[in-house]
Parts: C-alpha cells; structure tokens; sequence
C-alpha cells in the first residue's frame, strides 16, 4: 500500500509530528544511506511545530522523496 518493498530497511518517526523529534535530521540522514526509508505516522497538533508540507518539500529539495513517507492521521 506505501510502496516499500519488504526487504527494505525503514526508519519509523510514530506519534504527534513535532519538531522535537529532528524529522528533519532523519529526511537528511537519508541522502547518506540511500537503502533506508522513513515512515512518518502522525499529524500535527501543535501550531508552533512545523507543518508536513515542510517536511515534504525538504523530502523533495534534497532528492530523497521517493523514500519518505506520510501516513498524516491520528493513531
């Protein structure tokens, strides 16, 4: 359903999507080991933290967004 394959190594940022969890540093991470990907299961809760889209975009601005994914809901 996500596309990743079943061999594939994944990072798994679950929870509220906030900045004190640096998902930031791990997209950035992904550059550098171009086996992994990361699953981003949440939404936003606080005004203060920065929104998905921010995250997206950051995915697509250092190439690796084919290897980031958002399950954007509450769990």
């Amino acid at each position: 359903e996500l596309g990743i394959g079943p061999a594939a190594f994944v990072l798994l940022a679950f929870g509220h999507v906030g900045d004190r969890k640096n998902i930031d540093l791990l997209i950035a991470a992904l550059a550098e080991v171009p086996e992994a990907w990361l699953l981003v299961v949440g939404n936003v809760t606080a005004r203060r933290d920065r929104p998905v889209a921010f995250y997206r975009d950051l995915a697509a601005r250092l190439g690796v967004a084919e290897r980031v994914r958002f399950v954007v809901d509450y769990v």
